[in-house]
């Protein structure tokens, strides 16, 4: 965990509290260049990208919350198939959906074998407030190979909010109450509960 100064517009957050997901470089078919950058290099992300065979897709749309400002944040577990070689990758995505005047819709991608972490994660920082750090605000991230990034911090009137952001440049951020952290990590608990029930994969 490192600790950074840091400010970011529009609510004042200074003590920064950074745990990010150890990033690996997914091994399989190559992806475009903007496919890349949205995604992180997550294995979801590459295995949707193969060319040359059908690709089977199965998802579930697990949960939806409203928060502050407009702003909603649904979960979605999948599932991508090789038909040909019955290869099989499992995750879930995170769409979040701006209000207001530019109204962005982007979706991050997050693979089976990060959900324990990011569950852990939100445990964490879902119970962190002012006391810890020495300074006046504080902000903790959590972020995932294909830059889905949760924040909670303290806003400018001294409570402390919830921040989803999924994508870097061209991404989308909403905010919610901090009681929301508890919503949205039972809608990640729930898709992961999904993907384990699914049958073993059957290579052929």
């Amino acid at each position: 965990i490192v600790v950074l100064g840091a400010c970011q517009p529009p609510f004042s957050q200074k003590a920064v509290v950074t745990a990010d997901t150890t990033a690996t470089t997914a091994v399989g078919a190559s992806y475009p260049d903007s496919l890349a950058a949205s995604s992180g290099g997550t294995k979801l992300a590459s295995f949707q990208a193969k060319t040359g065979t059908v690709l089977i897709q199965g998802f579930s749309k697990v949960g939806t919350m409203s928060g502050l400002y407009g702003s909603r944040a649904s979960v979605e577990a999948k599932e991508y198939t090789d038909a040909t070689t019955g290869a099989r990758q499992l995750g879930i995505t995170v769409n979040v959906k701006e209000a207001g005047t530019l109204e962005r819709d982007h979706s991050s991608y997050i693979d089976y074998d990060e959900l324990d972490g990011l569950l852990r994660g939100l445990d964490y920082i879902g119970h962190l407030d002012k006391s810890v750090t020495s300074l006046h605000d504080f902000q903790a991230d959590f972020r995932t190979r294909g830059n889905l990034t949760i924040s909670t911090f303290s806003s400018s009137d001294g409570s402390t909010l919830l921040s989803i952001k999924t994508g870097t440049i061209g991404g989308a951020t909403g905010f919610f109450a901090l009681k929301d952290i508890v919503t949205f990590q039972q809608h990640v608990a729930a898709a992961k509960a999904v993907l384990d029930s699914l049958p073993p994969a059957v290579p052929k």
